[in-house]
């Protein structure tokens, strides 16, 4: 699956607006290097097991390369978040099921993950993960406030 060249440019210019970019690489797909924070969500059996945010290294049509505190099997799925700046969107964001081509250690507790895209999540996953998040800030505003 790769991103429409229009998605792939509304994801890089959102991107370019919170974090660094410069050049980009010849492989497969040229990749653009681009810093940011994203939202992620691990799948297992096609559900959400977790949800937490990497740092993006760089992106292309076909991937994503990614900075995370947890390392992934080749073959794993996962959710990641894409700002947009499409306006024509219903949703600001794009939510892309991704699956890990490799994952290796680069520092202490800090793994380099490559994934590619396979397609874009549809509505009911978008629920879902809305729906994960409101309730883990539902346990934090608890813990915090008491009761």
């Amino acid at each position: 699956m790769q991103l429409a060249l229009q998605q792939f440019g509304n994801v890089i210019n959102a991107l370019r607006k919170t974090g660094e970019s410069s050049g980009s690489e010849k492989r497969r797909h040229n990749r653009i290097e681009i810093q940011a924070q994203v939202k992620m969500a691990a799948l297992a059996g096609g559900k959400i097991v977790r949800f937490y945010t990497s740092l993006t290294q760089d992106l292309s049509v076909a991937g994503i390369g990614l900075f995370q505190y947890s390392a992934m099997e080749s073959g794993e799925e996962f959710l990641v978040r894409l700002p947009t700046t499409a306006e024509e969107e219903a949703e600001s964001d794009l939510l892309v099921t991704c699956r890990t081509t490799f994952c290796r250690p680069v520092a202490e507790g800090l793994f380099k993950l490559g994934a590619g895209f396979i397609s874009i999540a549809d509505a009911k996953m978008l629920a879902a993960l809305e729906a994960r998040e409101q309730d883990q800030l539902a346990r934090i505003q608890k813990s915090i406030m008491g009761s």
